[in-house]
């Protein structure tokens, strides 16, 4: 097969030529890294150039891109009304909402590449072309929710299929559920970090099949236990005692978790024996094989990724699904042969390219759908042979493209990430430091700013500021009025308010009325839980074998097993 753009592929098949497997050093961090020979043909596969920067460095930087579980006030451009969205309003990126920029064809914003640097001409587009404010796969109905997957009567979720639910993050299958992330197949659940499958429950981690459960980890079809760990097939468990069902029903009845002080009392225990006590496994992969990282499931030969179900051959992959193959230093969810991409979906064959949905050989491009063959675009629809927005004839397009790509090799961007003034939020309320430490941060030049800068809380001005602690205690003792009452986070410093439903879900639960902002409840209470990509090498607590083991923001010297002793040690307990 001719190829299509020569110079391009001279250029980097002359830099992998001479590039040699050893010990690097990142050129961002300064951190010691070593390129294998097989990472050297992963890039000769490809067609791109070796990296300049570690593994782990790239993937943080792409993590900066996503907003996390971000809300803030913002502009639609088209109506000049306030409109909630991720954006954040001191960013220089226009915001439209969803269904206006569906029918919009961005065409008429294409421009001819200059002599500048690339990403410098791609971040004039970028600001130029507005971006969808919530980025809804499928249309929410009398929800607020930012890539909905398919919500009803749902409020402020993201990437989640979710109904009769609040708080919601990256979670499917989810219904009369509030604050869950990373979970799916809920009912009736209160506060979940990575639970398959559980009903009528509250305070659930990494656990599967449960019902009328709480303060439970790592448990696997129990029902009826309360504050218990590390169990099997477990039913009227009491701190990992035996009950009889009389008599654990008659403990549940007078424990009442509708007072704040004890619940949040349990809350506090709970996650000191997280810290200490409770045993953990060296990582929870499940039918894995040949591969390595965290949170993998269903995966094949998958090197150091990250929260896969069904992903074969990636590496440094995340969130890949089945049907993804092939990918490297990405999301390729659902697609294939992928390289380093922020996230694409139903793609296949991108690179670099954030946001893009049922596509083909795509760079460098910003929320592009239905699209194939485009470089450096941004926001098209159904478009082929596009660069800067600018359509061109297909033979125009190759040879244009290896100018292009090529010049951009020699100036040192093309293999780079998208530079970190491309993202949309503030740092610490993006998705990296979900699964990286932010000892980068400084190096990595991120965007860092004041959450409340430019009226991204909303107008506030002239409402009656009521304190947390003004809130009663019991959940019994919270009445109506408390519905729409503006009640100030002194920790995020930003105003909050209880939705009707939602105070009707707390009293169906017996629970309290949460003391903190919604977003921090996801992004500083239930996030630091999620073990992260970052890695290090660790002994067994119980043989002392060399393992090496997820880190944890919030239980960083937490007790951990090697996959044999812990099974052994599930055994033991019956």
């Amino acid at each position: 097969m001719v190829s299509k753009t020569p110079k391009y592929n001279a250029k980097v098949k002359a830099l992998l030529d001479a590039e040699t497997p050893g010990e690097k050093t990142c050129s961002i961090t300064g951190r010691k890294w070593i390129m294998a020979e097989e990472d050297i043909e992963r890039f000769r596969k490809f067609n791109v150039p070796p990296l300049k920067v570690a593994p782990e460095t790239f993937t943080n930087q792409y993590m900066v891109l996503h907003t996390g579980f971000s809300w803030w006030w913002n502009t639609d451009v088209e109506t000049g009304k306030p409109i909630l969205t991720h954006i954040h309003p001191s960013r220089p990126f226009k915001v439209m909402n969803d269904k206006s920029w569906a029918n919009k064809d961005f065409t008429e914003q294409g421009r001819d590449v200059d002599s500048r640097l690339f990403f410098d001409q791609l971040f004039d587009l970028a600001t130029d072309v507005p971006q969808s404010a919530w980025r809804n796969m499928e249309d929410p109905i009398n929800s607020i929710a930012r890539i909905s997957l398919g919500n009803q009567d749902s409020y402020f979720t993201v990437a989640a299929r979710a109904k009769k639910s609040f708080y919601i993050a990256d979670s499917y299958d989810v219904e009369n559920c509030a604050e869950a992330t990373w979970s799916s197949k809920l009912n009736d659940s209160y506060n979940l970090v990575r639970g398959v499958n559980i009903s009528r429950s509250m305070v659930v981690r990494e656990s599967r099949n449960c019902l009328n459960c709480a303060f439970i980890f790592d448990c696997r079809d129990c029902d009826s236990c309360f504050f218990s760990w590390n169990q099997r097939q477990a039913k009227f468990l009491w701190r990992n005692e035996q009950l009889s069902e009389g008599e654990w029903k008659k403990r549940w009845a007078e424990l009442d978790l509708g007072s704040a002080k004890r619940f949040y009392d349990l809350m506090d225990e709970f996650k000191q024996q997280l810290s200490s006590e409770i045993v953990w496994p060296e990582n929870f992969n499940i039918k894995s094989q040949n591969s390595t990282g965290e949170y993998l499931e269903n995966c094949l030969d998958c090197e150091r990724s990250w929260y896969c179900d069904g992903m074969q051959r990636g590496w440094w992959s995340v969130w890949g699904s089945e049907g993804a193959e092939d990918s490297a230093l990405g999301i390729d969810y659902r697609s294939n042969n992928g390289f380093g991409n922020p996230a694409v979906v139903d793609s296949s064959q991108c690179r670099f390219s954030i946001l893009v949905n049922r596509s083909q050989r795509l760079e460098y491009c910003i929320e592009c759908h239905d699209c194939e063959d485009c470089f450096g675009c941004v926001g098209l629809k159904r478009k082929k042979f596009c660069i800067l927005n600018k359509q061109y004839t297909e033979q125009e397009y190759w040879q244009k493209l290896d100018e292009l790509k090529t010049k951009m090799l020699e100036d040192g961007e093309y293999g780079q990430s998208f530079p970190q003034r491309f993202a949309v939020t503030p740092y610490r309320h993006s998705a990296a430091p979900i699964v990286f430490t932010p000892d980068e941060v400084e190096s990595l030049g991120v965007m860092d700013f004041d959450a409340d800068a430019d009226g991204a809380f909303g107008n506030w001005e002239g409402k009656e500021m009521h304190k947390i602690e003004d809130i009663p205690d019991h959940i019994n003792d919270v009445g109506d009025e408390w519905v729409g009452r503006t009640i100030w986070d002194p920790v995020m410093k930003r105003p909050f308010g209880i939705l009707k439903p939602e105070l009707e879900f707390y009293r169906k639960m017996n629970i309290p009325v949460p003391r903190e902002h919604f977003i921090a409840r996801i992004e500083t209470s239930l996030w630091p839980e999620v073990l992260m990509m970052s890695q290090h090498e660790t002994s067994c607590k119980k043989c002392e074998k060399i393992i090496e083991v997820a880190d944890s923001r919030a239980y960083p010297n937490r007790k951990i097993y090697c996959r044999t002793c812990y099974l052994q040690y599930l055994e033991e307990r019956g």
